[in-house]
C-alpha cells in the first residue's frame, strides 16, 4: 500500500493546495479564456471518469513504470494519458443525447 499515492494523505492534500493557490495567483491572457472555458465545462465529467479511466488502464496491465524512466516523468505521462482519456471521453459523451446530463452537462 502506498500511502502518497492516498486521495487524503498529506502530501497529495498539501500539493493540491498548492497548485490552486498558484492558479489563482495566475493572471491568465484573454486570449486563453475560451480554452480554459471548455476545461472548466468538462472539468467535473474528468473527475468523475477518471478513476475508471485508471482503473481500465491497470486492469489492462498498462504501466509506464517498466519503461524505467524518471519518476517525475512516469507521473506527468500518466497524468496526462488518463486526463486525455478522460477528456476524449466526457467530450464523446456530451455528444450523445440527454446522457451529458450524467457528467454535469
Amino acid at each position: 500500500n502506498n500511502y502518497t499515492a492516498e486521495y487524503l494523505s498529506i502530501p497529495v492534500v498539501l500539493l493540491a493546495m498548492g497548485i490552486f493557490h498558484l492558479l489563482l495567483a495566475l493572471k491568465i491572457p484573454e486570449k486563453y479564456h475560451n480554452t480554459l472555458q471548455f476545461f472548466a465545462r468538462n472539468s467535473f465529467g474528468i473527475y468523475l471518469i477518471h478513476i475508471y479511466v485508471v482503473s481500465f488502464l491497470n486492469n489492462a496491465g498498462f504501466r509506464f513504470d517498466v519503461l524505467k524512466i524518471n519518476i517525475y516523468l512516469y507521473n506527468l505521462l500518466t497524468v496526462l494519458l488518463v486526463f486525455g482519456i478522460s477528456l476524449a471521453l466526457v467530450v464523446l459523451i456530451r455528444k450523445i443525447p440527454k446522457m451529458s446530463a450524467l457528467i454535469g452537462g
